[in-house]
């Protein structure tokens, strides 16, 4: 067998064992080599995926903010040194810089658990709301800032909205002029769908797997997973939608410098250290793996009640890895078996 069936057999035997509900793109220097779509979009209406399925990245989507912040900064209207203090009025935290937020080092708490404890359900938040709540609350950092990496989701959302404060712009909005616009994303968008009341065509709704029901059902039905409605108005940490063919022109556009330069493109790829000096392998939204000199991998997973997103790229050979699905699945096995077929 071939690459193309080789990756095909392995994917669809893991579908048919009922482990994995999504689409794949394998390329290699920008063509793909391998596109497919198992399973379901829409369980209730029968509806199968297609390659040119919608899925929300989830944390797959900090790259663009991180993105966008860098643009911000060759404007000349963000620097990354600069400290939240000073551009959130009444932050309650000192000493935390841009930088911070965008390496993971900033010592936020989580703001999902402040929401748990004191958030009225009814109400679905919005990103203004998750700085009101740190303000309102201020819950103890978890260590000193630059002590350590931590991931941490509330600062990919204070980073959204010092996007907005800065540019006087929507997050959604500039995220489509400077970025899926110049690239040509044509099917890539900012998604709330139940604080928007909207829908989107080709969209692949998720699914967590119900043991009462023992069936696949929407979070929005399962309590403990409420989070989903109250929380869906927050952005930069997640809720970018894209396709496979989108996800592939942002990964060839990050090899290019036609709408970031060249050295603000290398500062995306680029650790930090902590105040001990360990160092960070996390860039600017993105995870770094450098171990193996010959392969390093930049790359990003992402999870979100349902979704799981994995974006894999092996800079030294242009080669890249992008699986998208919508049935909460482990597909580590699946992942490992086709990175071994790309880059044997």
């Amino acid at each position: 067998m071939n690459k193309q069936e080789r990756i095909h057999s392995i994917a669809l035997a893991l579908h048919e064992q009922g482990a994995f509900n999504g689409c794949l793109l394998v390329a290699e220097e920008g063509i793909p080599i391998y596109k497919g779509a198992f399973g379901f979009a829409d369980k209730e209406q029968g509806r199968l995926l297609t390659e040119q399925s919608i899925f929300d990245l989830a944390s797959v989507s900090k790259a663009f903010t991180a993105a966008a912040a860098m643009l911000l900064q060759e404007q000349g209207k963000l620097k990354l040194d600069d400290r939240l203090e000073s551009l959130f009025p009444d932050f309650p935290y000192t000493g935390m810089e841009v930088s911070h937020l965008l390496h993971h080092t900033s010592g936020l708490p989580d703001y999902m658990d402040l929401f748990e404890l004191y958030w009225d359900k009814q109400q679905i938040a919005v990103n203004s709301d998750v700085l009101n709540m740190l303000k309102i609350h201020q819950p103890a950092v978890h260590f000193e800032v630059n002590d350590r990496y931590e991931y941490s989701n509330t600062g990919y959302v204070l980073l959204a909205l010092l996007i907005e404060n800065v540019s006087g712009m929507s997050f959604a909005e500039f995220l489509s002029l400077y970025i899926f616009q110049p690239i040509g994303m044509k099917d890539t968008t900012l998604f709330n769908r139940r604080y928007s009341k909207t829908t989107l065509d080709n969209y692949a709704y998720a699914y967590l797997f119900d043991s009462a029901k023992e069936s696949y059902v929407l979070p929005d039905f399962i309590q403990q997973h409420d989070y989903v409605i109250y929380l869906d108005g927050i952005q930069g940490d997640g809720t970018v939608n894209s396709t496979l063919d989108d996800m592939l022109l942002w990964d060839q556009a990050l090899y290019s410098d036609q709408w970031l330069n060249r050295e603000t493109l290398a500062k995306l790829f680029k650790g930090s250290s902590t105040n001990s000096g360990e160092y960070v392998p996390y860039g600017y939204g993105w995870c770094l793996e450098f171990a193996d000199q010959k392969e390093g991998q930049i790359y990003h997973d992402g999870g979100w009640a349902g979704y799981t997103s994995m974006f894999t790229r092996y800079t030294a050979r242009n080669r890249t890895l992008l699986i998208l699905a919508n049935f909460h699945n482990d597909l580590s096995a699946l992942h490992k078996q086709i990175e071994a077929i790309l880059l044997e």
